[in-house]
């Protein structure tokens, strides 16, 4: 379904990559996340797609059509939200919020924990348009 090969991924990946048209174009950027087991049915392997927001609508029918291999899709978008903090001091600033060690986060992981007091929150080192930046979602 991307153009990268997410069956590569390891639980706490993420992966830049985007949905080819059947034109060799792009249909959007995304980024793919590889869930643990316990956010999946058992037996399972979960991703998440994070896609533009302006496309959801978009890129949710673009897969769909595409899903050859009939996967179980469930779109989260309207119970999700999501907050980047950008720059060299976001993990110094967001630290105390969050019982995740962000220092220690690698480049394009993401781990699950309690931020601001919520349980189950992802947070990923994902930022790519300032030095450092972390999301939570």
């Amino acid at each position: 379904m991307t153009s990268n090969d997410a069956s590569k991924l390891e639980i706490g990946d993420v992966q830049y990559s985007c949905l080819p048209n059947l034109q060799g174009g792009i249909v959007d950027d995304l980024l793919v996340y590889r869930l643990p087991e316990d956010m999946c049915a058992e037996g399972e392997q979960a991703f998440m797609l994070v896609v533009n927001a302006s496309n959801i609508e978009k890129d949710w029918n673009w897969i769909s059509k595409h899903n050859n291999f009939e996967a179980r899709m469930v779109n989260i978008s309207d119970e999700t939200g999501l907050l980047a903090v950008q720059g060299p001091k976001a993990a110094v600033a967001l630290q105390p919020l969050t019982d995740i060690d962000l220092h220690g986060m690698k480049y394009y992981n993401f781990a699950k924990g309690k931020f601001a007091g919520i349980d189950n929150v992802l947070v990923s080192a994902t930022g790519y348009t300032g030095s450092g930046g972390l999301r939570f979602m």
